[in-house]
């Protein structure tokens, strides 16, 4: 992160002697001081009012079963002090503004919403041999992307692909799948191919020929991985739930996370109508081109200079 700072001609510069929380929380204030603080990543120190906070989603109220005891009372512990502080809250949709104003008793007004962007992920050319040391099925197939998260709700995937039997694409699985749903002996164990991790080329790569990414997760703030697919022409099925309807639009092809069926209805739907396929890929492009990485940043500055 330093190189890439220094790449971009940000000046970086070293504080304090601890690290983590114990980091944030005592070396950092004191380092700022009296001067403004803009913190992106959830957390910030507890003790000092002159900040901005980037508070991405309010998961720990709303699906609190995915988080461990210790986590969810730190987490809320720390949101309800920051907004307690007065301190200047921002988050990246309109669905975790409202979230985030219910749950810590808030005007909707107090919450800044910068939308996050996709042009990292646009439709620029990757190296030919990106896809070199992957091992993929023939194509057509579908991509996921993997995690141990139980939010992300890949026991729907496996149940979908079960559902359509023989008439299941091949799933290209990338990321470390969780064992106790992708069993080596499963009835799909012939339609998935894992690929664990691979770098950022490859993962646009297999945006670009895949079928459809398919993204089921129960809850998302925002949800970048289906906007980063839609970025690159690839159609999304992904939930009809938070804020993934008001990310992807029209774009996308929509199941609910709670019912494997009607991911497994949108998975031969998408495979099986060439029209619709293409027809989401024109709409995924215009709609992820609304989503800029400059105009975070302009809401970003915004917010910021209207407490100066």
């Amino acid at each position: 992160m330093q190189r890439r700072a220094e790449d971009l001609g940000l000046p970086v510069q070293f504080c304090g002697s601890r690290t983590g929380h114990a980091w944030e929380q005592i070396d950092l204030p004191m380092f700022v001081r009296g001067a403004w603080l803009l913190n992106l990543c959830n957390t910030a120190p507890v003790v000092k009012r002159k900040q901005w906070v980037f508070m991405h989603d309010a998961g720990v109220w709303a699906i609190p079963q995915f988080y461990t005891w210790a986590f969810r009372v730190w987490y809320r512990t720390m949101f309800w002090l920051l907004s307690r502080q007065g301190v200047g809250i921002l988050t990246n949709s309109n669905f975790s503004a409202g979230q985030l104003a219910k749950h810590l008793h808030l005007p909707l007004a107090n919450i800044r919403v910068a939308q996050l962007g996709s042009d990292h992920s646009c439709r620029t050319p990757v190296p030919a041999e990106a896809l070199a040391d992957v091992p993929l099925p023939p194509e057509p197939f579908l991509l996921a992307v993997s995690s141990h998260n139980p939010n992300k709700n890949f026991a729907a995937i496996a149940e979908a692909l079960r559902l359509l039997g023989a008439n299941a694409p091949a799933c290209v699985i990338v990321g470390q799948p969780r064992s106790d749903i992708f069993a080596a002996g499963s009835p799909n164990a012939g339609n998935l191919r894992f690929c664990g991790y691979v770098s950022d080329d490859a993962l646009k790569a297999l945006l670009d020929r895949a079928l459809g990414l398919i993204y089921p997760s129960f809850y998302e703030g925002f949800g970048l991985p289906p906007l980063e697919a839609i970025s690159r022409g690839c159609p999304v099925i992904t939930s009809a739930t938070s804020a993934l309807p008001e990310t992807c639009g029209e774009a996308a092809l929509y199941c609910d996370p709670a019912d494997p069926k009607t991911l497994a209805d949108a998975i031969s739907r998408l495979a099986s109508d060439a029209p619709l396929r293409a027809s989401m890929r024109a709409m995924g492009l215009e709609r992820a081109a609304t989503f800029r990485w400059a105009n975070t940043a302009a809401s970003v500055k915004r917010a910021i200079e209207s407490r100066l």
